[in-house]
Formats: C-alpha cells, sequence, structure tokens
C-alpha cells in the first residue's frame, strides 16, 4: 500500500510538472505569434517580401501548436514548434544571406570611393 502511494504522489508531481511545462511554452508560443504577425508587415514594407510570406506560415505554424497544446495534443504541438524554428531558420539564412553580401560590397564602395 505504501509503494502504491509513493508512485501515486511521484505521478501526480510529474503530471503537475508536465502542466507548468507547457503553460510556459504556451506563453511562449503565444509570444513568438505575436512577434511573428508584427514582423509580417515591417518585411512588406522594407521589400523583404520572402520573410514576410515566411512569417505568415510562422504564424500559422504557432497558432496551430497553441491549438493543439488545448487540444491535449502536446507531443504534436511540440514538433509543430520544432518543424516551425527549423524551416523558419533555413529560410531566413538563405534569403539574408546574399542580402548581407550585397551590404557589405556597399559598405566597401561607400569606403572605398568615399571622400
Amino acid at each position: 500500500m505504501i509503494k502504491h502511494l509513493l508512485k501515486q504522489s511521484k505521478q501526480s508531481g510529474l503530471e503537475e510538472i508536465e502542466q507548468v511545462k507547457f503553460l510556459i511554452i504556451s506563453k511562449i508560443a503565444y509570444f513568438a505569434l505575436i512577434v511573428h504577425a508584427l514582423l509580417i508587415p515591417l518585411f512588406a514594407h522594407v521589400g523583404a517580401i520572402t520573410l514576410a510570406l515566411v512569417n505568415i506560415l510562422s504564424v500559422v505554424a504557432w497558432g496551430s501548436g497553441i491549438f493543439l497544446i488545448k487540444q491535449g495534443l502536446t507531443s504534436l504541438a511540440l514538433r509543430v514548434f520544432c518543424l516551425e524554428v527549423l524551416i523558419h531558420a533555413v529560410v531566413v539564412c538563405a534569403t539574408t544571406r546574399a542580402r548581407f553580401r550585397v551590404s557589405i560590397l556597399f559598405v566597401d564602395y561607400l569606403l572605398y570611393f568615399d571622400d
């Protein structure tokens, strides 16, 4: 009987930890959703259309993950979040790499030809 009570308290402790963990993840997900949504018009304004489109997909991904957490599908939600971060990082690196090179060349040009 004592073993049963100890096992039960361990399980309830783990459940409490899981609840706190997903409460924190949910708050982060809401923050990420808001930030990505706010960046869409900024990227569109500066002409970074690819990044604006990626952020639209990111908003959908974060929103979907939040929905999945609320449905109790936490494992799937975490997979969605991880996939969003991975794809977002790859796209951002691929699109900003060329622009960064152009920026460096432009700065070099300005420094070289500036009197």
